[in-house]
């Protein structure tokens, strides 16, 4: 598959793109699931629960990092981070780390479901894309002896 130029893929779940460029449709087949993502110039989910990041905002980098190392967590690990992350954001503070932190985890729990019930719906095309990531793993283990 040719990748379009436009797109730096972090992960299989973590895209990062200039929202502008899909606007002006540079970025063919790109569509976000829910326009208010869009909106807020940050990151947005697609239908199939891939999780694009804004590459013009200046916070690209950091989520970038703290979206990747989200994805690394199980699910309950990221259930407790929740739960912690909502009640530090209840005390006063100046700092807004703990409610961008919690805007992250947020993403990444949405992502999740979003991704599970895209699974739930598309089955064959997860069993058809597995049979083809072992054929080429077998393909490239006979190249290698």
């Amino acid at each position: 598959m040719i990748m379009n130029p436009n797109i730096e893929v972090v992960n299989e779940n973590l895209w990062v793109v200039n929202f502008g460029q899909v606007r002006m449709n540079w970025i063919d087949g790109l569509h976000y699931l829910d326009e208010k993502d869009d909106c807020n110039n940050h990151a947005a989910l697609t239908e199939d629960g891939k999780l694009v990041v804004n590459k013009a905002t200046e916070y690209c980098n950091t989520i970038k990092l703290m979206i990747n190392r989200l994805m690394q967590r199980s699910d309950g690990d990221l259930a407790d981070l929740l739960i912690t992350m909502q009640q530090k954001v209840m005390i006063p503070h100046k700092d807004k780390y703990e409610e961008f932190l919690l805007c992250m985890v947020q993403w990444e729990i949405k992502r999740r479901s979003v991704q599970n019930e895209y699974i739930k719906k598309h089955r064959l095309l997860f069993v058809i894309k597995n049979i083809k990531e072992r054929w080429c793993k077998l393909w490239q283990q006979s190249k290698q002896q």
